[in-house]
């Protein structure tokens, strides 16, 4: 008889416990689920109404045509080819003093 009340407490206990995180904690997501969507809607308004205002912005290439940013001279060099280090690096260097 002892045995049985054991049993059927762990399984009211069970089903309690099964209850709480199935039913329960389900709720609490679906209510805290309509804050993380309504963040998430208003970053997105945010983030078209930027966009849109990007769009709008209009560059005006002219600069790039003019014949004073066309004309200008070129004093660069060219940078020499010097060979660095030796063909084997693990030959011991030799000394020639």
């Amino acid at each position: 008889m002892l045995k049985n009340l054991f049993i059927l407490l762990g399984l009211l206990a069970t089903v309690g416990i099964g209850y709480y995180l199935f039913v329960i904690e389900d709720q609490a997501l679906r209510s805290g689920n309509a804050d993380v969507v309504s963040d998430a809607e208003q970053e997105s308004r945010d983030f078209l109404r930027r966009l849109e205002e990007i769009q709008r912005i209009e560059i005006q290439t002219e600069v790039l045509t003019d014949p004073r940013f066309n004309n200008r001279v070129d004093y660069s060099r060219a940078v020499p080819t010097i060979p660095a280090g030796r063909e084997n690096p693990f030959v011991p260097a030799t000394d020639s003093n």
